[in-house]
């Protein structure tokens, strides 16, 4: 679990999208994984609910961190680009960039299997 989560972290660096600059996964003793990152403020959603005006720049930030992935066609990683999922750029993201916050459940293919939100249907014909 936490072996995907670096990766997809990794990956998300590689193609310019901010991330929280401080995330570790733990295993409790009863084998529950726990994902602590750094609170990197008001997402996108609350922000805009908030002031609505500020749309046009959300969207501005949100855009200008999923660009690496928006225009990679090598399908090794996605993002769920919801709102809720990013926050406005602070001091610690002076680039101008949304922070993607949704680390887990990561959306990357690794070692060759895609790993998605959802288990990928059994049959392909369900896929059709």
């Amino acid at each position: 679990m936490d072996r995907t989560t670096i990766a997809f972290r990794a990956a998300l660096r590689a193609r310019g999208v901010s991330v929280p600059h401080r995330y570790e996964c733990t295993v409790t003793s009863y084998g529950f994984p726990l994902h602590w990152m750094s609170d990197e403020g008001t997402d996108c959603a609350e922000t805009i609910q908030a002031n609505p005006a500020l749309l046009p720049d959300c969207l501005r930030w949100m855009v200008r961190s999923m660009e690496g992935v928006l225009t990679d066609t090598s399908a090794e990683v996605g993002l769920d680009a919801r709102l809720s999922n990013l926050t406005p750029p602070s001091d610690r993201s002076p680039t101008g960039k949304a922070v993607y916050v949704d680390l887990f459940p990561p959306l990357l293919r690794l070692d060759g299997h895609y790993h998605v939100h959802y288990p990928n249907p059994p049959a392909n014909i369900v896929v059709q």
